[in-house]
């Protein structure tokens, strides 16, 4: 910050590239250079906020908010709790997010005319979404929303020569284990540690290449010939490989794209947050089966392996998807590097400017409309039961009196 903070106001930037998963934080410093071009990246999904930073609506009746682990087409309740989900996270930017960056920002940042954090966000020309229709649930996209799913990903290159040989001598196969950054395998616990170990040692038809953070010598158990352990491990190249049968994954967003592109199946181990449903999503597509961590062993890890490998249809649906997820004009990256050269080409098209943006969240629903033919109707009814007891009211109150 203090070496961008450094520079000379009239230092020239052609483009602002920014994770806007983690908030509009650093974007007023865009004000001290006479506004670049700003591009918004996600390194997951689309999230339920792209509203705040380019306008357009989210869909809470269809589309499950990413912390919930529910699956469309939701039920009434499974809906009224995603759209509370939906809505408290609308309050939570507008009334403790945004003030809260005002003050912090304005505290640390000196810069004459600074215009709000919103205003600043909301000149966003381009969001690129790492997502894709293939794998996730589809919903409608404005044309400044690109969805270049799968941009992480590489042409596979040749495997080391140790891991090379150790996945193409597994009998049946090689099946790969990682659970990301996150999550740390060396941090599971001996009895965790232990059933893993003691899983693949009872499965010796295949091998089980395992990223695990620490040295092999500090597990629990000794390894059996049929594992190899790795602090780090070529996953794309892994992927790729046509000996590699599944993947025993903590379900992250971008683990499951790597996964789906090479049409491998997966066994999913979620922890946090969009990781429980990715793997529901994958459960539902058949190309996946769930696991808990707190019930893992021996007999139920070896049951979800052997029917990801053993069923073909698990491997059959993921290698449709992949088929799918493969089919573009062009690949991920390329789509991402045409738009970003699309904006500098043009950064000021019409595509980029949302009319949601200056309508508000109750115009932009029409909501406004909705509540004054709700009042309109409330006032018909009103006028129409008054002026009906002024004019029958008296006689249908009077008692005829008979003998």
């Amino acid at each position: 910050m203090d070496k961008i903070l450094s520079y000379s106001n009239d230092f020239k930037f052609d483009l602002v590239i920014n994770d806007f998963t983690c908030g509009p934080c650093l974007l007023p410093i865009v004000h001290k250079f006479n506004y670049p071009p700003i591009i918004g990246v996600t390194p997951f999904l689309n999230p339920p906020y792209t509203h705040f930073t380019i306008g357009g609506h989210k869909y809470p009746a269809y589309i499950p908010h990413y912390l919930l682990n529910v699956q469309p087409p939701m039920t009434f309740l499974e809906r009224c709790y995603n759209l509370i989900i939906y809505l408290i996270e609308i309050l939570s930017f507008e009334y403790e997010l945004y003030p809260g960056l005002e003050k912090t920002v304005r505290k640390h940042l000196n810069f004459k005319d600074l215009p709000s954090i919103k205003e600043i966000e909301q000149k966003t020309k381009l969001l690129l979404l790492n997502s894709d229709h293939a794998i996730d649930y589809p919903e409608p996209l404005q044309p400044n929303m690109v969805l270049v799913g799968g941009l992480q990903i590489t042409e596979p290159k040749e495997l080391p020569a140790d891991i090379k040989k150790f996945v193409e001598s597994g009998k049946k196969g090689t099946v790969l284990m990682s659970l990301g950054t996150n999550i740390l395998s060396n941090l599971l616990g001996d009895v965790v540690l232990t059933s893993i170990l003691k899983t693949f040692e009872s499965l010796p038809e295949y091998n089980f290449i395992w990223k695990f953070e620490s040295e092999p010598h500090e597990l629990p158990i000794k390894p059996s010939k049929n594992v190899m352990v790795s602090k780090f491990l070529p996953q794309n190249d892994l992927l790729a490989h046509s000996n590699l049968k599944a993947f025993i994954t903590h379900a992250g967003g971008l683990s499951t794209q790597e996964s789906l592109w090479y049409g491998k199946p997966m066994v999913g181990i979620p922890f946090i947050d969009d990781q429980y449903r990715t793997i529901e999503k994958s459960v539902t597509m058949g190309v996946g089966v769930k696991l808990e961590i707190a019930k893992l062993n021996v007999d139920i890890f070896r049951k979800a392996i052997k029917e990801v490998i053993e069923n073909p249809s698990y491997t059959e649906n993921a290698q449709k998807i992949s088929k799918l997820f493969q089919d573009k004009p062009k690949k991920p990256l390329e789509t991402a590097i045409w738009w970003i050269e699309y904006v500098l080409r043009n950064p000021d098209a019409p595509i980029y400017k949302s009319p949601t943006l200056e309508l508000g969240f109750l115009a932009s629903n029409n909501y406004d409309i909705y509540l004054v033919i709700i009042a309109c109707l409330h006032i018909i009814g009103f006028s129409i039961r008054a002026v009906y007891l002024k004019l029958f009211g008296n006689k249908s109150t009077k008692k005829v009196k008979t003998n």
